[in-house]
């Protein structure tokens, strides 16, 4: 039906299409009484037009950002949890500029006040304040000030934060991680929301005197934590291993060979759950603290490059890190990987090879790379512009091969390869 497709491929309709559909989307959210008549829906309709609405918003014409900014500023609270994560994510990819006047912007702000759904609250304001709007900036560090995860992260950049706010935060999350390791250690298992150990290693990156790192590196040491539990802890720790002070770095150096993937069955429901697995993440943080040495390498990069579709994608992430033009090989054969993630994955580091200046020219990593540019799909163009963001001052050779992704029919790729043209 088309809503599903809306949904999931909405983003590669024309300007022209996407908005009538978003307009029709629009209007069953306003009445869906014609729409219920007609279809007989076996589903709840408000929840499934506005998974529509956030496959089709980023492909519209800006008319529509505003009629939804229009829309969801006179709306009244809204308990429904589904109907609020789906407007949320509606908003997410709204483009700030549709808060034209000040007017609308302060519309906008006392609605977002109004929403008793924090994550629906904290994406409203993140909007105007990923624009420079101060007065949603201050209420959003007034909401992180209390407590407010959702915030946070509708915040973006953790380096606004009072250290004070950040002291209390990390303790909470400090305080998250002793919990887990004690269900661990009793064979318990709670579902949780958020990454605490993500978090703390985030705000860690950047307020290392705020930081109880003892607890963390407890944590990633701890045998009955799963590498689920670890993985986007020991990958932002990695990106920021030049950043942590020489006490940490040397406590992860000592952690690092322990902290290796348990092969666990590939179909296990239950570990799924808990997140991607830890793959080779603990190799990538080997590598940026200065515990893989020259003799390891190989080992450990094989071991990733012949092991499962995670430790693939790690391989090249790993490749990234070593920086090493002898490994470009391995990243070209990854772009034939049968799993577009995996490939996708390839093709970004090779980007981040291309792009960076001080590297030396690599015409094998640059015809590569112009072949994966040419290949069908969204997901390995928006990781090639994801890994030519990471670089400072990317080389004028990057920049003509991302041109071609100005035309390309995905409006996502569309939006990544102005941001890294411009």
């Amino acid at each position: 039906m088309n809503l599903a497709l809306w949904q999931h491929a909405g983003d590669i309709l024309d300007e022209t299409t996407a908005t009538d559909a978003a307009r029709y989307c629009l209007a069953v959210l306003e009445d869906d009484s014609d729409f219920a008549i007609r279809t007989t829906p076996s589903f709840l309709v408000p929840p499934a037009v506005l998974d529509a609405l956030a496959g089709l918003v980023r492909a519209a014409d800006d008319a529509v950002h505003r009629d939804i900014i229009a829309l969801a500023t006179r709306l009244p609270p809204i308990t429904d949890e589904s109907i609020a994560n789906g407007l949320g994510r509606v908003i997410s990819r709204l483009r700030a500029t549709a808060l034209l006047t000040r007017d609308v912007r302060t519309s906008w702000r006392e609605a977002a006040l109004t929403q008793p759904n924090p994550a629906l609250a904290a994406v409203m304001l993140g909007l105007p304040a990923g624009d420079d709007d101060e007065a949603s900036r201050e209420i959003l560090l007034a909401r992180v000030a209390d407590g407010d995860m959702n915030a946070l992260d509708a915040l973006g950049d953790v380096r606004q934060l009072d250290p004070q706010v950040v002291r209390r935060l990390t303790a909470m999350d400090a305080q998250a991680l002793e919990a887990i390791i004690s269900q661990a250690e009793a064979h318990t298992f709670a579902l949780r929301l958020r990454d605490p150990a993500r978090t703390l290693a985030v705000l860690g990156s950047w307020f290392p005197n705020e930081t109880p790192w003892d607890v963390l590196v407890r944590y990633l040491g701890h045998d009955r934590v799963t590498g689920e539990h670890k993985r986007e802890a020991c990958l932002v720790l990695a990106a920021h291993a030049d950043r942590l002070p020489e006490p940490v770095r040397s406590s992860l150096r000592d952690l690092a060979p322990r902290l290796t993937e348990l092969v666990s069955p590939i179909d296990d429901p239950f570990r799924k759950m808990l997140g991607r697995p830890l793959g080779g993440a603990g190799a990538i943080l080997a590598a940026a603290v200065g515990a893989l040495n020259e003799q390891a390498v190989p080992d450990r990069l094989t071991a990733l490059l012949t092991g499962s579709r995670q430790q693939r994608c790690d391989a090249a992430r790993l490749i990234a890190q070593l920086g090493r033009p002898e490994h470009t090989s391995a990243l070209v054969a990854l772009l034939s990987d049968p799993h577009a993630d995996v490939r996708a994955e390839a093709a970004q580091a090779l980007a981040i090879r291309v792009a960076s200046p001080e590297m030396a020219p690599d015409p094998l990593a640059r015809v590569a790379l112009r072949r994966a540019l040419a290949g069908p799909g969204a997901l390995t163009p928006l990781a090639i512009a994801a890994g030519v963001a990471t670089v400072q001052a990317p080389a004028e050779t990057m920049r003509e091969l991302v041109l071609p992704l100005l035309s390309h029919p995905s409006a996502r790729v569309r939006a990544a390869a102005r941001a890294t043209s411009g």
